[in-house]
């Protein structure tokens, strides 16, 4: 199964409810834009590597 669905170069983020994981269906350890989507460490670099501003929220985990 593909990485990312419909694109290799990002996933598809789905509204859930468990903010332990990413939309790619690892582990995530940060929320990240205004509407908090969970996200692993290797699609967080790829989010923050985009040249925008990124708001960011570490979860301790």
């Amino acid at each position: 199964m593909d990485r990312f669905a419909g694109s290799n170069e990002s996933p598809v983020f789905e509204t859930v409810d468990n903010l332990n994981t990413c939309g790619c269906g690892n582990q995530a350890e940060w929320l990240v834009y205004k509407d908090k989507q969970p996200h692993c460490p290797e699609c967080f670099k790829e989010a923050i590597e985009c040249g925008d501003v990124v708001e960011v929220q570490y979860l301790c985990v």
